[in-house]
């Protein structure tokens, strides 16, 4: 059989942090793959349209030969329980699971959901187009998980996607991009670092490949003649080449590609930037920039092996907001010898610079890491360790291990102290930039106070932030952040 219609679904995170619009570039690269290949496709996001009633309505509609979904590990329970709804309302349609939880549990995936046929490991663009081609004997295809006499097999690994040229860049013909707030754009994957915390190994890989400046700015000015202004590269390691950046760069210029908007939420390494680099990107439309420092102790960073000094952090985070960046700053807590006073030194780091916003996060064990294997050795988890991913994440106020240095209580207490602080300080940091930002528009002084109060809350508005209401009224103010 030969498929030629498929199904692509993004599950819902409801109340939590992962519960946002943004557009699922893997998704996207997914679908357009299929398309390209003449595999029509259709896309659900069930947090754009929550219910099941809706869902299978979608999938009747559309008599698809296979549905497939993009799986994080968190909540996978909740995707697990989904996947048997499905299965038991249209048994004769096969199901595939993709997305970093099976690319990081493989195996165990469709051992513990009996209802997936298939899982993609890794990359999907080549293996889902060739999958559809032999889904009577998928053994054919190399990265491909699948159901056989005596119960699941691996058909191996698949070599990389070195080229990224060759691939189509998502146009997201069947996405409804009118309801995300920006465009993704991957120009890169993987990542070559050690990071002990990091499961990017068997996720996507450590080999770092990267598109052509050409390529990059082509998908830019795709969007750029449609009228979209606002993007967010979505990479690893944006930065890792320095020339490709600068090569990027000259090529929006060359093409007069104005108005643009580029964010880096994802955030940079700042070992991995410096001033005149960072002033030509803001010269071409890159709006935002985020580092991911992790602590300001060279004693953790060596024991992360993240493979640089708070030195070097401190360089790039002066430089970029020296160059007129607002600034996102990531920690992480807890992690192996950090001590209170070392997450004391990181907030004091904070709010030493008036950056746009400060996260600390609850540092998670992915089962592949080092870090994971350190604390089964040691016996630090105080959670399943087999589980653990199902109901955590690293912005919930509920540490998975303790160490000697810090205790369960003394890591609830910290994370909450620590975000707090930070808290407080980068609101007085935007409502400064925001009511800069208006009067230099003409916008009387108490009337730009008053706006900047109301942008204020929000994170509290989700409903709004479903609506793209807060974005609408970005966009009309002025506001780039």
């Amino acid at each position: 059989m030969k498929v030629q219609r498929v199904f692509l679904i993004k599950p819902a995170y409801a109340d939590s942090y992962y519960d946002y619009n943004d557009l699922p570039a893997g998704l996207g690269y997914v679908s357009q793959a299929l398309e390209d290949h003449g595999i029509e496709t259709r896309v659900f996001d069930l947090h754009l349209s929550e219910g099941s009633k809706k869902l299978f309505a979608a999938i009747k509609a559309f008599a698809p030969q296979i549905i497939g979904l993009g799986l994080l590990s968190y909540r996978f329970k909740k995707h697990y329980e989904l996947i048997d709804s499905i299965k038991a309302e249209f048994p004769g349609i096969s199901i595939v699971a993709g997305g970093s939880h099976v690319s990081t549990f493989r195996e165990r995936v469709l051992e513990r959901c009996p209802s997936i046929d298939f899982g993609v490991v890794m990359e999907g663009d080549e293996t889902i187009v060739e999958l559809c081609g032999n889904v009577d004997d998928p053994s054919k295809v190399k990265g491909v998980l699948h159901r056989a006499a005596g119960g699941v097999r691996y058909s191996g690994d698949r070599p990389f996607i070195q080229d990224l040229d060759k691939l189509s860049f998502p146009k997201y013909a069947r996405f409804e991009l009118g309801r995300y707030p920006f465009i993704t754009i991957i120009t890169s994957r993987g990542c070559p670092y050690r990071c002990i915390y990091c499961s990017v190994l068997y996720s996507i890989g450590k080999q770092w490949r990267c598109r052509s400046a050409r390529s990059v700015v082509d998908e830019l000015e795709h969007w750029h003649k449609r009228g979209f202004r606002q993007f967010e590269f979505g990479d690893d390691n944006f930065t890792l080449k320095r020339e490709r950046v600068v090569e990027i760069c000259d090529e929006i210029e060359r093409r007069g590609l104005k108005g643009l908007e580029i964010g880096l939420g994802n955030g940079i390494r700042a070992d991995r930037v410096d001033k005149p680099l960072l002033a030509r990107m803001k010269e071409v439309g890159f709006s935002y920039v985020a580092f991911g420092i992790e602590s300001v102790s060279n004693r953790v960073l060596e024991k992360l092996r993240k493979g640089e000094t708070i030195e070097k952090i401190e360089e790039g985070v002066k430089a970029a907001i020296e160059v007129g960046f607002p600034v996102d700053l990531f920690f992480l807590l807890g992690s192996p010898t950090e001590t209170e006073e070392d997450v004391r030194a990181s907030v004091a780091f904070a709010l030493k610079y008036p950056v746009k916003d400060v996260a600390f996060y609850n540092i998670i064990p992915f089962p592949t890491s080092e870090l994971y294997q350190m604390l089964m050795e040691t016996k630090a988890f105080l959670r399943d360790p087999e589980t653990h991913l199902n109901d955590s994440n690293h912005w919930f106020y509920s540490p998975v291990f303790e160490t000697p240095e810090l205790s369960e209580k003394d890591r609830i207490r910290l994370l909450k102290w620590a975000n707090e602080v930070t808290k407080r300080h980068t609101v007085e940091v935007r409502r400064k930039h925001v009511v800069d930002q208006l009067m230099r528009a003409g916008v009387p002084k108490a009337m730009a106070a008053l706006l900047a109060r109301i942008r204020e809350f929000e994170n509290l508005k989700r409903p709004l932030r479903k609506l793209g209401l807060i974005d609408r009224f970005k966009k009309f103010a002025g506001i780039r952040y």
